[in-house]
């Protein structure tokens, strides 16, 4: 009577075994504990975890020293990651019989399962001494070695397991992942496919094959090995992200906007996890099918958040500030005393002008959020314009954060701010130092090479190039070229996927000199006129200039002490910081060095524009650019003053001479720059 339950079992067919199994268990004629342990089999199967747990109670409560009926009580409760009662029927397995493997195989899986590696070696060595070459034993002393970083080793254990069970699921599944730690993609992906034929319902194998295709770059795949992740957990967050990236790799605009409305729909997304999703749709051209999408839903639950600040990100790259701040008063009259919609609001407003109306809106968002980045910045640039002792006093909370702590990274930058308006320069300057110092750049500075063996000629028309080193105006001149509009200015290097032509800031290992002829053909085969162009590099030195042969160089330099202080205080378009006021003022004595030789030996090809000079004789710069770069006519300088003020009309950079109020307190710095800054013809 139980063999036909036992055999639809075999055949992993659920409906049938527990349909078998309870006629079983009412017939008179069977084992009633055998055809109890039969059902909770087929329950199990049938992912009915409560009432298979009830039919292996019942089993064990017939037959308690039944050893076979506690360690299937066991695995469910370790499939169900009920700890506890895992341990407490493997203590009754155990009591039973210390002699079944079963038993430690189970307990080494919990030890796993729970990361006790003590108790895993424990267990291990029991099952060992009973068959130390059982598939399953050779399997957990993989997981073992797995664990302890040997993932070479756990390759070799799980091989020579499979060669015993090739068929079994834990077997392959062990050695996909295995596979997968040794980035051996393609074998993992074989491993992981087969356990998953076996066993459709683990979940759990199905992330570890799509990261195994993902590092293939297989995406329609992929997509579909999503989509069956998605069959069994509609609404997890991750998959529907990615499935969104997928289905825009593959052209399915369709596709990528289901998955982000099922997103929203869950309520899953958070705002920047949203941002990335919309910034991809408008890389694939699809920002006005993200609008709609987003009005969609904001149709049926207009008071979340989320979708309003979706919608208002979205604005603000594809429409004009009124129509932003448009938008953000629609938000805030639907939720009124949301702190997200009251820091639009501010934000907006103060992008407008309307300063009283904004800081009323900061006020009101740090009321009830007294940390929310956005207004307390708009609050704080109203205190720097009216009174910075008050705003010295708002972020003397933050700096006194603890240490790493993003709160008081911007609390000591805004505490330098507060100083300098207060004209308290050798705190201010500690803090900044403060800054440097607990809070160190992730990306090194890029090396400078002195030295470059020159690339050839191709005929053609020679390169021209922008740059300026951090704490320049380089910005002002590529803003002043492209307004001008007769000359294209590529900016591509500072993006996130910096053009691959050998001459960005860092140089791979191995990796040739950079070539004239292949940074014309990237530019010519994309649709650039390379004869009219001007290239602006983040990062320039010997290599990048030998490379591009007799290159027309625009520079923009300053005082290097100044040059110095506005790095350190304001960044620049770079990615990079100064680690140091120290070690910044030897990066920037090389760099200029090299820039001073170069305008000695080649003055008709390098044209040296300085920032003092944009600030008092603009005029005279535009026509500087117009003669070096033979522009048609000299571009307006009319818009410069405003790229110097940011939101609120807070400085976005010291003007030229300001460096002599820090003189004292970065005295060491300065002097390391004192010989450049006089090549350059600048005083002490």
């Amino acid at each position: 009577m139980l063999q036909p339950v036992f055999d639809a079992l075999a055949r992993r067919d659920a409906a049938q075994a527990v349909a078998l199994a309870r006629a079983a268990v009412a017939d008179q004629a069977v084992d009633p504990a055998l055809a109890h342990y039969a059902l909770g089999l087929a329950l199990q199967l049938a992912t009915e975890f409560d009432a298979a747990a009830q039919a292996f109670d019942q089993a064990i409560a017939l037959k308690p020293e039944q050893t076979t009926f506690h360690l299937a009580r066991a695995a469910l409760a370790l499939q169900q990651q009920d700890f506890a009662q895992a341990q407490s029927a493997l203590g009754q397995a155990v009591v039973q019989n210390p002699n079944v493997l079963s038993t430690y195989l189970l307990g080494a899986q919990l030890a796993l399962a729970q990361n006790d590696r003590g108790e895993l070696e424990r267990q291990l060595k029991l099952a060992q001494r009973l068959a130390p070459e059982h598939p399953m034993v050779l399997v957990l002393e993989a997981n073992l070695a797995r664990v302890a970083g040997d993932a070479q080793r756990a390759v070799v254990l799980l091989s020579r397991a499979a060669e015993r069970a090739p068929g079994h699921p834990l077997v392959l599944s062990s050695l996909g992942l295995a596979h997968l730690a040794n980035g051996h993609h393609a074998f993992a992906e074989q491993a992981l496919r087969r356990a998953l034929e076996l066993q459709p319902s683990a979940v759990s194998l199905r992330w570890p094959l799509i990261e195994a295709l993902r590092a293939q770059g297989r995406v329609a795949e992929q997509a579909e090995a999503l989509e069956r992740l998605l069959a069994d957990r509609p609404d997890e967050r991750r998959a529907l992200a990615l499935l969104a990236e997928c289905r825009l790799q593959l052209g399915d605009a369709a596709g990528a906007l289901d998955a982000i409305r099922r997103l929203l729909q869950a309520g899953a997304l958070s705002a920047p996890e949203l941002e990335a999703l919309l910034q991809l749709l408008g890389q694939a051209g699809l920002a006005g099918e993200a609008i709609g999408l987003l009005d969609e839903q904001l149709a049926r639950t207009p008071d979340q958040d989320i979708l309003w600040q979706g919608r208002v990100f979205l604005a603000s790259r594809m429409q004009t500030p009124d129509a932003v701040a448009a938008l953000a008063q629609q938000w805030l009259e639907q939720l009124p005393n949301s702190p997200a919609a009251l820091a639009a609001h501010a934000q907006s407003n103060e992008v407008m002008g309307q300063l009283e109306v904004a800081e009323a809106s900061a006020d009101r968002a740090l009321a009830l959020q007294p940390h929310l980045a956005v207004p307390l910045q708009v609050k704080l640039r109203a205190e720097l314009r009216r009174d910075p002792s008050a705003a010295l006093q708002r972020v003397q909370p933050l700096v006194d954060a603890g240490e790493a702590h993003a709160l008081r990274r911007f609390g000591l930058v805004w505490q330098g701010f507060a100083l300098d308006a207060l004209q308290r320069y050798a705190e201010a300057a500690q803090s900044w130092r403060q800054v440097a110092s607990e809070f160190p750049a992730q990306l090194p500075l890029p090396e400078i090479a002195s030295h470059g063996s020159p690339g050839s000629s191709d005929g053609g028309a020679a390169p021209r190039l922008l740059w300026g080193p951090p704490g320049s105006a380089a910005m002002e001149i590529a803003h002043l070229l492209q307004t001008f509009g007769g000359v294209p200015v590529l900016g591509d290097r500072f993006g996130t996927q910096p053009r691959a032509d050998g001459f960005g800031p860092s140089k791979a290992p191995g990796e040739g000199l950079p070539s004239l002829q292949q940074w014309r053909l990237l530019l010519d085969s994309n649709g650039v006129d390379s004869t009219r162009a001007v290239d602006w590099l983040p990062h320039w030195d010997a290599r990048i200039d030998a490379g591009l042969g007799e290159a027309r160089l625009v520079a923009v330099v300053a005082d290097p002490r100044d040059l110095l202080l506005n790095w350190l205080v304001f960044g620049g378009p770079q990615d990079w910081v100064a680690p140091s006021a120290e070690a910044g003022a030897a990066w920037l004595a090389q760099a200029l060095d090299l820039l001073a030789e170069r305008a000695a030996r080649l003055p008709e090809a390098t044209c040296v524009i300085r920032n003092e000079a944009l600030w008092q004789t603009p005029e005279a710069v535009a026509e500087q650019l117009q003669q070096f770069l033979a522009l048609p006519q000299t571009p307006d300088v009319s818009t410069l003053p405003a790229l110097r003020r940011g939101l609120g009309g807070v400085p976005l950079c010291f003007a030229p001479g300001h460096w002599k109020h820090y003189a004292d307190a970065f005295a060491g710095a300065f002097a390391t720059l004192a010989g450049v800054a006089r090549r350059l013809g600048y005083d002490d």
